[in-house]
Order: structure tokens, then sequence, then C-alpha cells
């Protein structure tokens, strides 16, 4: 945050921010990454504004330390142009940090804990029935909704007025909309039940404008191609996600086959990701993980 020139050149590559932001006091910093960086977060957000720098937020869930701070994160979120998405993480104790990190296995933020915090934190803003889990992964690891952007710049969660279950494939492991042949059609039809129901949605009227405008904005009669066609889609809405990593406390071998977050190895694995945390990342040598089989260098036996 305090190297303008760094910034600059971020903007000029045309680089996506993965902004760690797991609270904004102090003592919700010093617990979790073991020091203050409020000022640092500040002076990163200040530079993420000045350069205009495309963000995601990633917040580190704790239960007792920051769970407070959920729904200001989800403010932050819709009221910066700059952070288009927002990832939830709730704790999960592995690795030397977490092996470290004092908690009651017992007692922790799960996913609806962290949702039903949004809700009560936002005064209904966001709620738990906005939320769907993700359809690549299990339901226990991914949850996630999109934040329609209204014309008058509030947003509203998609769950308001869209059946996921019939609409499946609008949830995409993606921090902003598609612009498919495939989400055109999606979108058609959710414009049609709208319309044909707006008198019993919330903001009714409103969402009904707001998605025709996101149609004729993200599906222009001209080629579009693959970067305008992201950009396009960021500007229309953006997202919450809920990611629960495993740890040893909740390790579960069906949660890990329907992984669809996966971690590439060099010798030409590919392995999901809590797999590879768990069993075979050599950093993670924690004294609540399983020792690492290839030491400290992960991919070398």
């Amino acid at each position: 945050g305090k190297d303008k020139a760094f910034a600059k050149k971020l903007k000029e590559k045309g680089v996506y921010i993965g902004l760690q932001l797991d609270g904004f006091t102090a003592d919700t910093h010093e617990k979790i990454r073991g020091r203050d960086l409020v000022k640092d977060k500040d002076a990163a957000l200040a530079s993420i504004n000045e350069f205009q720098l495309p963000t995601q937020m990633i917040f580190v869930a704790a239960r007792g330390v920051n769970e407070h701070q959920i729904g200001q994160a989800v403010e932050l979120l819709m009221s910066n142009d700059n952070i288009l998405s927002l990832n939830f993480q709730p704790a999960a104790f592995t690795g030397f940090g977490g092996g470290k990190f004092k908690h009651d296995p017992m007692d922790r933020l799960t996913i609806p804990g962290v949702i039903k915090r949004m809700e009560e934190q936002t005064n209904g803003k966001v709620k738990v029935k906005d939320f769907a889990p993700l359809p690549c992964s299990h339901p226990q690891c991914v949850s996630l909704t999109y934040l329609l952007r209204l014309n008058d710049g509030s947003f509203i969660p998609f769950g308001r007025f869209v059946d996921f279950r019939k609409h499946g494939k609008m949830l995409r492991s993606s921090a902003t909309l598609g612009a498919s042949a495939e989400m055109q059609d999606v979108f058609q039809e959710v414009i049609h039940e709208v319309f044909a129901n707006q008198d019993e949605i919330e903001r009714g009227p409103e969402v009904l404008a707001a998605l025709r405008r996101s149609v004729d904005v993200m599906f222009p009669d001209r080629p579009v191609d693959p970067k305008e066609a992201v950009k396009i889609g960021e500007s229309q809405a953006k997202s919450i996600f809920l990611h629960h990593y495993m740890d040893r406390h909740d390790f579960d071998l069906e949660r890990l086959r329907k992984c669809c977050h996966h971690y590439p190895q060099v010798d030409g694995r590919v392995m999901p990701a809590c797999g590879f945390n768990m069993f075979h990342r050599g950093a993670a040598a924690g004294p609540e993980t399983p020792k690492a089989p290839y030491g400290k260098g992960p991919f070398i036996k």
C-alpha cells in the first residue's frame, strides 16, 4: 500500500488484487496475524482506491476473534466500487499458524454461522436464504451468492429473485457473472419470471430494470473479447463466497472426493486443496497437522 510505483505497475498490467483483510481493529489482527496491521491494510485500501485496482477481499473468520466484524466487511464490499468480491473462510486449523492457534474444535465458526452473522450485522441486507451451495463442490465446502447492482447503486442478493434450484447454472466458481450464451439464456428466463411476479418480489420493479440493463450491457449486438466480457460482468454484480477448508477435526473423505478446488503439482498430479493442505504441503508442520511426507520441499520425496 505504501509503494505507489508498484501499485501503478499492477494497474498497468491489469492485475487483480487479493486483499487479506481479517478485521478492522488492532486486536483482531494481532490475534490472527500476530501484529497490528490496521495501518498497512488502510494503506493498501487507499492504493486500491487511488489506482482503481480490481480486488477480492479475503476474510478468515474465527470464533471469538473477529466474528463481530463480519457485517462490516460486507458493508465495505457494497460501498467500495473497486472491491468486486468477498471471500469468507471460516478458520481451518492446519499448518504452522493454524496448529498454534488456540481454539475449541467443538465450538467453531462454520459456513451457516458466518452467514447468520452477516444477516444480523447488516440488518438483513444479506440473509441466510440468499445463499446456495456451489454445485460442483460438497455442500459443506462452498456457498455463495451474487449481488445485483440496482440502478440507484445499492445491491440486492440474487437469492431474492432467482430460484437457484432451477437456475443452478448461474452459480459459478467465479467472482463475477459470465457473459456466455448459456448465461444470456438464463438471464432471459429470470427476467420473464421477475416480470410475471414483480409484485411479490422485494423491490421487484427495480430488480427488473436492473436485470434488463445488465442484459443490454453484458450481451451487446457486437463481438466482445473475453477480457472486456469479464469487465462488463464486474460492473453489474458482486459476489460473496464462503469456503470452509477442512482440518484434522472435520476431515471428510466424501467432501474431498467432491472437491472442485485443486492444486496442480509439478509432477503432473492434481490434488484436492484440503488433501494437499493436510498431508502434502511441506511447510504445514504445525502440531495439529499430520507430518507432510515430502518434508520441507512439498513436491520432493
